[in-house]
């Protein structure tokens, strides 16, 4: 079996573009650079070093939904309930060198305002709660490199608004603990 490596190419007259992934075609519009090709090293004159082989962890990896946090309409604020269970878990996160994602929701409905205002304000919502809970978390010991956090706006319900306890139920923050 001989190494290869993959090299990107320029396609169809667009060697021009290099360094780009938008170029211009001879006939005027934008394309997508993506071609791909894969060259045997040997005949790029590449000398290939083996290397030490790559250590694989051997015990398996895991992924649990830590605590899901509930937050007023509109609002961000940690509770002092939240912030005693996100110290836990910050603790025990630091304890194992765990990893946290942290994921900001909102609720869909939104008064009386037109859809792209509706779907800006639900996903400002939905960050600010994601990122107060992992700057508590960091604040509390975890190392930056080992929190992250996503907005998702109303795009993940889990519970059907026609009533307002299930509204009240999709504003929420949920931290996953990975190791």
């Amino acid at each position: 079996m001989f190494k290869k490596i993959v090299v990107l190419v320029a396609v169809l007259g667009l060697s021009a573009c290099a360094g780009s992934s938008y170029c211009k075609h001879k006939r005027g519009e934008d394309v997508e650079v993506r071609a791909v090709k894969t060259i045997p090293v040997q005949k790029l004159g590449v000398k290939v070093v083996d290397r030490a082989p790559v250590k694989i962890k051997q015990e398996p990896s895991v992924s649990y939904l830590a605590s899901t946090l509930y937050f007023a309409d509109g609002s961000a604020a940690l509770s002092a309930k939240d912030r005693k269970e996100l110290k836990q878990i910050a603790y025990l996160a630091k304890e194992k060198n765990a990893k946290l994602t942290v994921y900001g929701y909102a609720s869909s409905r939104t008064r009386d305002t037109d859809i792209p205002t509706h779907k800006l304000i639900n996903f400002n919502v939905s960050y600010e709660r994601a990122k107060n809970v992992a700057n508590f978390l960091i604040k509390n010991g975890v190392k930056a490199q080992n929190v992250s956090f996503e907005a998702l706006s109303d795009s993940k319900p889990i519970y059907s608004e026609s009533m307002p306890l299930g509204e009240k139920l999709n504003r929420r923050a949920e931290v996953f603990v990975n190791y």
